[in-house]
This record gives structure tokens, C-alpha cells and sequence, in this order.
């Protein structure tokens, strides 16, 4: 699979050379979601170390994934390490093409902008997530995830791998997160 997403990519990319836009066209590559590490209960040859678990689950492995923009003459190369979702890239494609968000339509993310073309930090904001029954939420480094009905909460800047269960001991933070959480899932009509 690597491979031939590697070869798709180098077609486009030649693509755009050979019509010399290149440097007028941002290309943005990215997944969503982490590799799938089981198909039918057979383990399958993906990892996503140092994270826990794999695709279609709420832990760091299946969420936390690379993404490449380039703009050659524009975006200046770097390695960010900014939390960012899909729904921050409609705004963005918004901004860079001169239009407004539509009349009455209210958008979840942010323009990248501000990070592709100054190198600005994404600004702070909580992101939630669902999967089946399983839900979680992340506020900063702080990661709380309900599990198989199960709470957990985890210090990613010292714990990626989500392992250390710091719930009972951190619960004001808890209480905080799965608030939130709540709210957001009432907001989207999941409650």
C-alpha cells in the first residue's frame, strides 16, 4: 500500500511539474486514521508505535497521523508537531482562494493559514472524537477517553503510549473533559 500510495503521489506530482503549476497549487496529503492493526482477528503488519492500538479506535494510534503540505515557493519546509484535524482544511481552502465561509454555514475548524504561511501555532482548542461506544476528548497534552465504559485519563507530553491511567488522581480534570465531552456530544446530536 505504501507503495503504490508513494508511486500515486509521484504521478501527481509530476503531473503538476509537467503542466508547470506546481508552484501554484498547495497539495496536502494526509490519512485518517491510524493503520489497522487486526482484519477479522488475524493481526495485520501495521504498527503505530509509540501509540496505542490502530485504526477505528479513540487511543493515539488511531487518530494521531502525518500530514504533508507543499507549496513549493510559498510554505517554507519545517516539521511541526500541531494538533490539526480534516475539518481545519475546508476553512483553510476557503481563505487561500479569497471566498467567505457561506451565508449561515458554521464551520468546525480553522485556517491553517497562519500555520502554513507564517509558521504561527494553531490556536488552543479541545477536539472530540467517537467511535462505536467509545469517545474521547483532548484538551491540550490532557487525553481522556471512555472505553468499553471504562474512564481513563492520560498526560500525552509524558505518557504517548497512553498507558498510566491518571483518572482517580487528576479528577477535577476528568470531571472537566468528560463535561465537555458531553456537551459536544449533545451539540452533535449523539446523546
Amino acid at each position: 500500500m505504501v507503495q503504490a500510495m508513494d508511486e500515486g503521489v509521484g504521478k501527481i506530482i509530476g503531473k503538476l511539474r509537467s503542466l508547470n503549476i506546481e508552484s501554484k497549487t498547495l497539495v496536502v496529503f494526509l490519512s485518517d486514521n491510524g493503520a489497522p492493526l487486526y482484519d477479522n482477528g488475524a493481526p495485520l503488519p501495521g504498527s503505530n508505535k509509540p501509540f496505542r492500538s490502530g485504526k477505528e479506535s479513540v487511543y493515539e494510534g488511531g487518530l494521531r497521523v502525518p500530514a504533508i503540505a507543499s507549496w513549493p515557493t510559498v510554505i517554507k519546509p519545517a516539521v511541526r508537531g500541531d494538533m490539526l484535524m480534516m475539518f481545519h482544511l475546508f476553512p483553510t481552502f476557503l481563505e487561500l482562494a479569497g471566498l467567505a465561509v457561506p451565508s449561515g454555514l458554521s464551520l468546525d475548524g480553522n485556517s491553517l493559514v497562519p500555520l502554513l504561511l507564517h509558521q504561527q501555532s494553531m490556536p488552543s482548542r479541545e477536539f472530540f472524537w467517537t467511535s462505536g461506544k467509545n469517545s474521547a476528548a483532548r484538551d491540550g497534552n490532557w487525553k481522556l477517553t471512555i472505553v468499553d465504559g471504562k474512564t481513563s485519563l492520560f498526560d500525552l507530553s509524558h505518557d504517548l503510549g497512553e498507558s498510566t491511567n491518571l483518572a482517580s488522581g487528576q479528577a477535577p480534570i476528568a470531571a472537566k473533559l468528560t463535561s465537555e465531552l458531553n456537551a459536544w456530544k449533545a451539540h452533535v446530536g449523539l446523546n
